[in-house]
């Protein structure tokens, strides 16, 4: 996954192409699935072939638009996350160090997201969160939407992202490693060039691209019932 700026951001950016009208709710929509780690449902409610996949599939509402920007950027940009990695063809596992190098470059990814400018404060403080969808509890679900808004108020710290990392229960010890690798990733330019690319690459896609995207999803989803 990315973290939730560059989530906004994309959904921010891409909703001219989409016909949006209710810019808060859509957005909402974007960030609604990392809300899991709060409210502690599955994850294959939030992601995967539960979750809408085409943002431009013209049936959606703007709140499941912006859901599956999200879907979206989260395919699109994990395999670009290993590519920058010292161990490509891993298979990323929850808190293994290929975990800990990718999502250390998903915070340098955020803050670049924020540094553009594309969601400001007051879109952030519109942000509300929706009824509950997948049966989360509704307090949970206002802990996370709170939580995203109060990072975003200002540029976020390292300090921020500890504490939103903490709130989803992740070992401090892991927690301690990921700030350490992200502020050593800060302090290489070249990768962090490389890092800020990924988003102008998946921004840039034409809408054929989601199609192609919509058609493995499918195939995989055969695959594993077979």
């Amino acid at each position: 996954m990315a973290f939730e700026m560059t989530h906004l951001r994309f959904a921010a950016d891409l909703a001219p192409r989409l016909g949006v009208k209710d810019m808060p709710t859509y957005l909402a929509g974007a960030i609604y699935p990392d809300s899991r780690y709060v409210t502690g449902i599955k994850r294959d409610l939030t992601h995967g072939d539960k979750a809408p996949r085409n943002p431009f599939d013209k049936s959606l509402d703007d709140f499941r638009k912006g859901w599956a920007t999200h879907e979206f950027y989260d395919e699109q940009g994990i395999e670009k996350y290993k590519a920058l990695s010292p161990w490509p063809e891993n298979r990323i596992v929850g808190f293994s160090q290929e975990w800990i190098f990718t999502t250390a470059e998903k915070i340098v990814e955020d803050l670049a997201s924020y540094d553009a400018g594309t969601v400001d404060a007051d879109m952030i403080r519109r942000i509300t969160p929706p009824s509950p969808v997948n049966g989360e509890d509704p307090g949970l679900l206002k802990k996370y939407f709170d939580d995203i808004r109060k990072v975003y108020a200002k540029r976020p710290e390292m300090s921020d992202y500890r504490r939103i990392l903490s709130g989803w229960n992740i070992d401090p010890q892991i927690i301690d490693r990921l700030i350490a690798k992200t502020e050593e990733h800060l302090k290489d330019k070249t990768l962090t060039e490389k890092i800020t690319r990924i988003y102008s690459e998946i921004i840039n896609l034409n809408p054929e691209t989601y199609d192609v995207f919509i058609a493995h999803r499918l195939e995989q989803s055969r695959s594993r019932r077979h």
